[in-house]
């Protein structure tokens, strides 16, 4: 098995091309239900250039949520990749959906009858994407510095449009930033939504010692499991973080005020609402 190695620029233009080909069948959507993590930047770039309104994640829906879906047609399951095909076949258990739209179709892979609508190219290979490059967090062996990471979430509106992301330090410089925008969501799943995106990072790149701060008092004390986790939509993000922190060797999540965590707030535009 090869490895496909992606760039920004070859990521945008992956996106582009699927852009381009819902464009060319004609067919409008009302609504993109994406699979995180990696399905939200697909998402959102194409609700941007696709004009689609509304985006749900499979980790956010509400009961209102699903009797939309189910009731309208035209909603657009989108992820980066297909590999096995179950996360789309238990999808399909829950939603009435036909039609999804990746970047790469694993066909050799597939475990259930799941064939996407719209995909940009066939691989057996072994994909990373740019948040997951190794090379992005320089070989730690022989430092003694400590890696620090800082992430924040916020809308407008609440629920509203929103952004979230992080940043990793190392010696007090800015090593690896990553941020991402959401046309719907709330300001305590935005927060959750950039933890996570942070675990993955530090997951996937075998980092196991960092101290991870921000100013999120609910998601933070959640994890920490000081606070009950009452929301439905949030228990399987608590759940999701939880797991990734246990994948981490030695790994703290601390609470610093708004004002202390600028470095990452104003990456995302500021608190938004």
């Amino acid at each position: 098995m090869g490895k496909i190695i992606l760039s920004y620029k070859q990521f945008g233009m992956m996106m582009d091309k699927l852009v381009y080909k819902i464009k060319k069948s004609s067919k409008k959507y009302d609504c993109i239900l994406t699979i995180p993590n990696g399905g939200f930047p697909v998402a959102t770039h194409l609700a941007k250039h696709l004009e689609i309104p509304k985006i749900i994640s499979s980790h956010q829906t509400k009961t209102s949520d699903q009797i939309a879906i189910n009731h309208i047609s035209n909603t657009l399951v989108v992820d980066d990749l297909i590999d096995t095909g179950v996360t789309m076949f238990e999808l399909k258990q829950s939603y009435r959906i036909e039609d999804i739209a990746v970047l790469y179709f694993k066909p050799e892979k597939i475990k259930h009858d799941i064939i996407p609508t719209y995909f940009v190219e066939e691989t057996s290979d072994w994909v990373v994407f740019p948040w997951e490059k190794e090379e992005e967090i320089p070989n730690r062996e022989g430092y003694d510095n400590k890696i620090r990471a800082y992430f924040d979430g916020a809308c407008k509106g609440n629920p509203g449009p929103g952004s979230y992301g992080y940043v990793i330090t190392e010696n007090g410089k800015e090593n690896v930033t990553d941020t991402l925008n959401i046309s719907h969501i709330t300001n305590n799943v935005a927060e959750y939504y950039a933890l996570i995106l942070l675990l993955n990072y530090l997951v996937k790149n075998n980092i196991n010692e960092v101290e991870i701060f921000g100013d999120s008092s609910l998601v933070i004390n959640q994890v920490n499991g000081k606070w009950k986790v009452k929301a439905e939509h949030l228990k399987p993000l608590a759940t999701q973080a939880k797991y990734l922190v246990s994948q981490i060797s030695n790994c703290t999540i601390s609470w610093i005020s708004r004002d202390d965590n600028d470095i990452v707030n104003n990456l995302i535009g500021g608190k938004q609402g």
